[in-house]
């Protein structure tokens, strides 16, 4: 018979969810970099960050990680 090592299986559940967390954690800073850096006006009021800062964050949660990528990489300027 065939006992599966438990331990071993939430061990490999946990990574799987800190991995997620962690590709989440990555796109909203993503966001907050583009915003502030890369969106081509460097000055901008603490209201709009805030409320840009909040669509990212309720794209992550509600959409996923990709939907706040897609969301993200569209505030970029193309360079030519």
């Amino acid at each position: 018979m065939y006992f599966p090592n438990h331990s071993l299986v939430e061990r490999a559940f946990l990574f799987f969810q800190w991995d997620y967390i962690i590709i989440n954690l990555v796109i909203i800073t993503h966001g907050a970099y583009i915003f502030q850096y890369a969106s081509g006006v460097r000055a901008r009021s603490a209201d709009s960050f805030q409320r840009y800062m909040m669509k990212v964050v309720a794209l992550v949660v509600i959409l996923g990680p990709g939907a706040g990528l897609a969301f993200v990489m569209g505030r970029t300027k193309p360079r030519h």
